[in-house]
């Protein structure tokens, strides 16, 4: 729920940790202005800081204290071009004095030095899914290969395969005299093809009788 709220200079540097002439250095040098300008600064109510204002100071102050004041204005400059009120709505992280903030729409980490490069981040569940893709196309057997003897001397102790298997013909057509139909034969091998299990008996039966 938005809060709502007026605050002089005064009161918002109380509620933010600061003091006021911080807050009033801020104003004067671009680090960060109150919503509401309608004169000087020390006109009384020349200034009305809202809570979204505290708030951004707040975050500002927590900033400051491994961030330099430069940083910050420059960085504040770059986000007020692309976000609506940045320093009160955006997650903020520090790391050996850099500051980094995530982008709400893509939720993603840009990085404030250089302004607006996305940081890289690496999740062990994506590069487990991404595996696991690649390692299912390694699998997939070229069409090539369907249908097609070979034979290897380190594949399967250099007996007779399916191509792009390592399952040896004999251990089909000793499916086919048993009474497996090529559909039961497929389903105990899913990785074949009916043309696999069709080539490996005509290959049998022909080596057997010769």
């Amino acid at each position: 729920m938005e809060v709502i709220g007026a605050f002089s200079t005064e009161h918002a540097a109380r509620l933010a940790h600061l003091t006021k002439r911080q807050v009033e250095y801020w104003d004067r040098s671009d680090v960060y202005s109150p919503s509401l300008a309608t004169g000087l600064p020390r006109q009384p109510f020349g200034r009305i800081y809202s809570f979204r204002d505290v708030v951004a100071l707040r975050t500002l102050a927590l900033l400051r204290r491994d961030v330099s004041l430069q940083q910050l204005r420059k960085l504040g400059q770059w986000l007020r071009q692309n976000y609506d009120t940045p320093w009160a709505s955006l997650e903020f992280a520090i790391d050996a004095g850099q500051v980094f903030f995530r982008d709400p729409d893509h939720g993603v980490w840009i990085s404030a030095k250089p302004l607006g490069q996305a940081v890289m981040s690496y999740r062990i569940e994506t590069i487990a899914a991404e595996m696991e893709s690649r390692l299912a196309k390694l699998r997939q057997r070229p069409t090539a290969d369907f249908g097609r003897i070979v034979r290897h001397r380190y594949v399967a102790q250099n007996q007779y395969v399916v191509a792009g298997t390592r399952i040896p013909t004999e251990i089909i057509w000793d499916y086919h005299v048993a009474g497996y139909s090529t559909d039961d034969i497929l389903r105990e091998y899913t990785e074949l093809t009916s043309a696999d299990v069709e080539a490996a008996i005509v290959f049998e039966s022909e080596r057997l009788a010769g």
